[in-house]
């Protein structure tokens, strides 16, 4: 009889681990897609007005005035950029914040940039591929 209780309570206790590692895995897959789509990367384009502070910037969109959080690299693409340009920029949503990752003059967009040679842009690379055929 002892065995039989002790042989129910293992299979109990194993179950329970299974159970609990399959929720896990659930819960994992589930945070995995939200940090995907949040940090999924768009491109917008809008009117440079200003910066605030070291990493902070407002650009005039179709929807508004909008912040914008620098990237490190993107903090250097602005040192090409003067206020009240057209620029047209790479950015994402991390923790509630809107980053950008790559700006540029709106002009210069889609064209290699020798500033640019050393930046590791996400996005920006792989469209100059698909543009021209690099």
């Amino acid at each position: 009889m002892r065995k039989i209780l002790l042989l129910l309570s293992s299979c109990l206790i194993i179950l329970a681990a299974c159970q609990s590692d399959t929720t896990n895995e659930v819960n994992d897959v589930n945070n995995d897609e939200a940090t995907s789509n949040e940090e999924a990367l768009e491109t917008n384009s809008g009117v440079y007005l200003e910066q605030h502070g070291l990493d902070w910037i407002d650009i005039e969109t179709e929807s508004g005035v909008e912040s914008y959080q620098l990237s490190e690299e993107a903090r250097e693409d602005l040192k090409y950029i003067e206020e009240n340009e057209k620029v047209k920029y790479h950015h994402y949503h991390h923790k509630g914040r809107r980053m950008i990752e790559f700006i540029e003059k709106e002009e210069y967009f889609d064209k290699p940039r020798r500033h640019h040679e050393d930046h590791h842009h996400r996005g920006h690379h792989k469209m100059h591929e698909r543009h021209h055929g690099r």
